[in-house]
């Protein structure tokens, strides 16, 4: 699972949501700069529906990202997502949805509401994490939880715990408490 590729991803998908507004300018709404004192943020850049981004690196595919509402807040360098899904080339490739996603400096995410990662969608047993809430740091590769997790692999195996930090590279986990697993090999 590729999940680092993901995150230098997202930096590419930005550019190219900012390279497609300026060129086509359909769907989007620039938000006004705040007149008052108010402490409102407002974002700098509205899109609605975005329905396929394709980021490619010499020719390559490396992802694409769906979601129904990206506000971007410049002054902050903070992206939100509404029901991003995120799918990734790698070895294996990846795939990650929540219903809603938070991304501060570039590096930063906070996925919550039915977050799903899944490595390896097209194997015969993928592995699926499922969680509320999910920290993600795309440079230490390190994702964490204090929120219920559970992982499956197809009907084998079936592990349930209170929290986690998981190395997304390496898929090593640390489960943090009331760890329950089930296993039932082949």
């Amino acid at each position: 699972m590729n999940v680092k590729r993901i995150g230098l991803t997202l930096i590419v998908v930005l550019a190219t949501v900012a390279g497609l507004w300026l060129s086509t300018r359909q769907g989007v709404t620039v938000a006004d700069e705040p007149t008052t004192s108010d402490a409102r943020t407002l974002p700098q850049l509205r899109m609605a529906n975005i329905e396929r981004i394709t980021t490619d690196t010499e020719g390559v595919w490396v992802s694409t990202l769906l979601a129904t509402h990206a506000e971007f807040y410049d002054k902050a360098d903070r992206l939100v997502l509404e029901n991003p899904d995120l799918q990734a080339a790698g070895n294996p490739p990846s795939a990650m949805t929540a219903n809603r996603a938070e991304v501060n400096n570039g590096r930063y995410w906070t996925m919550t509401g039915n977050v799903v990662v899944i490595s390896d969608p097209e194997a015969e047993l993928p592995l699926v994490i499922r969680t509320s809430v999910l920290h993600y740091d795309n440079l230490t590769e390190l994702a964490t939880t204090d929120a219920p997790v559970t992982i499956t692999q197809g009907s084998r195996m079936n592990t349930e715990a209170i929290g986690m930090t998981i190395n997304l590279n390496t898929l090593e986990f640390d489960l943090h408490e009331q760890v329950r697993s089930i296993y039932r090999p082949d």
